[in-house]
């Protein structure tokens, strides 16, 4: 079980570690991403807006050479995009690779999710008596796209989007159960304190609440 009392910020999903003490940060690698320069807690995912090299074999050993070389805390990030040109198949074939590794390993899944969420809903609902916990990262949606998503019993990961006057997310991180939410800086240039200041503004809460709240989240979820 990770000690989050040493840490000011979890920052769930990052491609742009800092290296901040105060800040438990996860970095994301995705398929045949080489290791950050900055050394901390990593997931790996299969994103599908990079598996022009992927098969089923080729993810499989680089997923295990990189666990060998770092603390793997989270799979992902993985899933479903319309927006990309990756086919369709292919993006289907990784993000059920990924949950794969996840049941296996028993982490979180962090899914990346493009205007294809009841196609991820329905993908994790087939797994969804093995699969640990899934978190959708880098939530900007509204209420009615959350619903389900919180229903099911997943965790909502909010960033830059926060930051935004009346934005849904802001909509949605209020509305929210609070032992359902996690912060992210994912690869904008904001911090994660910037990110902490407008979430406990957003709820009404202290700053100190703010963090204690995500550090029960967290325990749950990283370890």
């Amino acid at each position: 079980m990770k000690n989050f009392a040493l840490f000011e910020y979890i920052n769930v999903h990052t491609h742009l570690p800092t290296g901040q003490n105060n800040v438990f940060e996860v970095t994301n690698l995705y398929f045949a991403q080489s290791p950050p320069v900055v050394q901390s807690p990593i997931s790996l995912g299969l994103h599908p807006w990079y598996l022009g090299d992927y098969s089923r074999e080729s993810a499989s050993s680089w997923f295990s050479d990189r666990s060998s070389q770092g603390q793997v805390v989270a799979i992902g990030e993985s899933g479903l995009d319309k927006v990309t040109d990756t086919d369709w198949g292919l993006q289907v074939k990784a993000f059920e690779q990924s949950i794969a590794w996840a049941i296996a390993t028993s982490k979180p899944l962090v899914v990346h999710c493009v205007r294809a969420y009841q196609a991820c809903l329905q993908i994790l609902k087939a797994h969804k008596d093995s699969l640990p916990t899934v978190i959708f990262h880098g939530y900007h949606k509204n209420i009615e796209t959350a619903r389900p998503l919180l229903d099911a019993g997943y965790y909502l990961s909010f960033g830059k989007a926060l930051c935004s006057e009346h934005s849904a997310a802001a909509t949605v991180f209020a509305w929210m159960p609070a032992d359902l939410f996690l912060l992210e800086t994912d690869h904008a240039s904001i911090s994660i304190e910037d990110v902490y200041q407008r979430a406990a503004s957003i709820r009404g809460l202290s700053l100190s609440d703010l963090q204690a709240q995500v550090r029960d989240n967290a325990k749950i979820l990283l370890h």
